[in-house]
């Protein structure tokens, strides 16, 4: 398992490890949280694309809905293994007292099928019903091998998914038609104790109609055994009968997924595949309040993640009034982020920076320097970003440059600066500033003397627009 979970994570549980993956309830120290769920896909079984992988988690992550169980951060491991995170949900037992699960199921799938999603995953330990919700959990991942399956996935994987086909929105149907067969039921519409023959029943065998089982009427009855038909285009008509017999209403997301900029994206993160070592760049992105700036920057660091590309991300605000504070913000998470752990050393990682910074990393500990000239906070702020910056190719990304206070605004001067005239020719990796702001902000002239690639790219050439 060692080699499986990165070291950013520590593990407090484990809940189930497969040939094909991992998950464990931990500690996320480059999240700074504890008691989150993490599933790690193990390098060897993984084959998919990267490209959809990330199209998937941009979706799931972007958009914020009851029923859903939010992503809070999906990449790649230094091993290549993608993994995800998510809020850790305690298991309730949907199945038993909750009849009223049923319609918040159905609002769920509901919902997914209305924005063309597929779930692929849908059985009892992958949905959890609270407060009269239900939130679905640990979707499907194309391109992860299994070799056996389990119990629970021969019970609520449609037939035509057990044949080896990709999952749909027909099977999730199935999977819900099999989950309501449970609630009113009690029961499956299977048993047997080998694994192989109870798959077989489930590809051939007709169930018997719940009716026979349970006191419901024969409409409902009926709806629930033409969801588990083993012709997919069947299951369509009964799901929507259900949805009107019950009157489920539709539950809206507080968010929307990402939509739109794909150019701009796109310019953006060609700009990661493209810039050679030892390079410095420059991206300026302008736009409203409110016109997705955040979101913008939010799906770069997605990207990121897939692309062992490391990112910091620090925010300007109008009552901030600690100096530093957003770069501060920003170099820390660059430090988790190579760290991988919360027992990082403060002394050890700030290296010789350490009688400058340490009053603005630490400024509740006693005993600091005195205070240095400003000149001297600013070249060693500077230093240390690109120190850090030399393993990986790294984003740092200051929002609301527009807010930025007089310390913060000499940084940005003095740090680009300095990076083109020497500091960035040491370098091993290249560095990207994104600066987000509202209103013009001045950048120092370009250095035409120097190597280093100092354009600020203003995406696009004019403000960002709805």
């Amino acid at each position: 398992m060692g080699r499986t979970v990165p070291k950013r994570f520590t593990v407090i549980r484990t809940l189930k490890e497969t040939r094909g993956s991992i998950s464990f309830v931990g500690t996320d120290h480059v999240l700074e949280r504890s008691n989150v769920y993490v599933r790690v896909f193990r390098k060897g079984p993984y084959v998919g694309d990267r490209a959809q992988l990330i199209e998937l988690f941009s979706w799931f992550r972007g958009v914020h809905h009851p029923c859903l169980a939010g992503i809070l951060d999906a990449g790649i491991t230094p091993t290549q293994s993608p993994f995800y995170v998510r809020d850790y949900l305690a298991s309730s037992d949907l199945l038993s007292g909750h009849p009223e699960a049923a319609t918040a199921l159905l609002a769920a799938v509901s919902f997914l099928g209305s924005k063309g999603r597929v779930h692929g995953r849908i059985k009892p330990s992958n949905v959890f019903f609270s407060s009269g919700l239900v939130k679905l959990a640990d979707l499907g991942i194309e391109g992860v091998r299994t070799s056996d399956l389990s119990e629970e996935e021969i019970r609520f994987s449609a037939p035509e998914v057990l044949n080896g086909n990709r999952p749909t929105f027909e099977s999730d149907l199935y999977s819900v038609g099999a989950i309501l067969y449970r609630i009113f039921a009690g029961k499956d519409p299977f048993d047997d104790p080998e694994l192989n023959h109870l798959k077989s029943k489930y590809i051939w065998a007709t169930p018997r109609p719940i009716r026979d089982l349970c006191h419901v009427s024969k409409t409902i009855s009926d709806l629930v055994s033409d969801l588990l038909e083993k012709d997919p285009q069947k299951r369509q008509p009964a799901f929507t009968a259900l949805n009107d017999l019950w009157n489920v209403k539709a539950v809206l997301a507080k968010r929307a997924p990402f939509i739109g900029r794909e150019q701009i994206l796109r310019e953006i993160c060609s700009e990661f595949e493209t810039i050679p070592k030892s390079t410095l760049q420059v991206i300026l992105i302008e736009g409203g309040p409110g016109i997705g700036k955040s979101r913008l920057i939010e799906e770069i660091q997605i990207r990121c993640a897939f692309q062992s590309i490391a990112f910091a991300v620090g925010r300007c605000t109008s009552l901030n009034h600690v100096d530093f504070l957003p770069i501060v913000h920003a170099l820390r998470a660059l430090i988790r982020h190579r760290a991988m752990s919360d027992n990082w050393n403060g002394q050890q990682e700030l290296g010789n920076f350490w009688p400058t910074l340490s009053k603005h990393f630490f400024p509740d500990q006693c005993g600091h320097s005195h205070n240095y000239p400003i000149e001297r906070t600013l070249s060693d702020f500077v230093g240390l970003t690109s120190s850090l910056a030399r393993r990986l190719p790294t984003v740092v990304v200051i929002e609301d440059i527009h807010n930025a206070d007089a310390p913060l605004k000499h940084f940005l001067v003095w740090a680009l600066t300095l990076w083109c005239r020497n500091i960035s020719k040491k370098l091993r990796a290249p560095i990207f500033v994104v600066l987000s702001l509202v209103a013009k902000f001045l950048l120092p002239c370009n250095d035409k003397q120097s190597p280093v690639n100092f354009v600020p790219t203003f995406i696009a050439a004019e403000k960002l627009h709805r």
